[in-house]
């Protein structure tokens, strides 16, 4: 579960859909009905923009929505706008891969309509969200669970599902950390999946949550 507070909202993710509430009035989003022929398409991941009027979602099918958030208790606060097809392909292109899998990680970048995102595939991708393609891809080492630029957009780091984590040249995709002749298992320090990672606003710290440890 995912908690965004936000002014006179607060906003969470779930397994069928997000309940929005403002001022103790409650809606939901259904993330299926964005996507014509399927059936569920429940959220997995859940990151604010950086104007922090519009929240960027990854699904269980792998696609990127954004849900635009209007502070009206009056009116449903939502207007949900596709960022793309999904992480792994295109669903309506039968010339192209299936589309498949849950979308973990996901970060949108400080200043640019980017989007970068991360899943059991093994890739590091960064998306163009006005002309809703991948214009960055990096193969990993390991599994990657999670992802998060920094306040200045130029590190990403990245979670990993057997509990180590690794910092990226956002620009090159390269590995700035651990230095790229040490094995990127060399920074595993739990067991467990890494959940969460984010950066302090300075740029100073990382913060890295485990399963079951931070």
């Amino acid at each position: 579960l995912r908690l965004i507070s936000l002014d006179k909202m607060l906003v969470t993710d779930g397994n069928s859909s997000p309940p929005l509430a403002a001022d103790c009035c409650f809606w939901t989003v259904n993330m299926s009905n964005y996507y014509p022929g399927q059936d569920i398409n429940s959220i997995r991941a859940l990151s604010l923009n950086p104007s922090k009027n519009c929240l960027i979602v990854g699904t269980l099918l792998s696609s990127i929505f954004s849900v635009h958030l209007h502070i009206d208790v009056r009116t449903p606060p939502i207007t949900v706008h596709p960022e793309s097809e999904s992480h792994f392909g295109n669903y309506r292109n039968p010339k192209k891969p299936p589309g498949y899998g849950e979308l973990w990680g996901l970060s949108p970048h400080p200043f640019k309509r980017q989007i970068a995102t991360t899943t059991e595939d093994c890739t590091l991708r960064v998306w163009d969200a006005n002309f809703r393609t991948s214009v960055k891809r990096k193969n990993l080492q390991l599994t990657p669970w999670v992802c998060s630029y920094n306040s200045t957009g130029d590190l990403i780091a990245v979670g990993f599902k057997c509990g180590a984590f690794g910092i990226y040249n956002a620009r090159s995709l390269l590995r700035m950390w651990p230095e790229r002749d040490v094995p990127l298992v060399a920074s595993r320090f739990r067991k467990f999946r890494v959940n969460c990672i984010k950066f302090s606003p300075d740029g100073r710290f990382l913060a890295v949550a485990a399963f079951t440890h931070l």
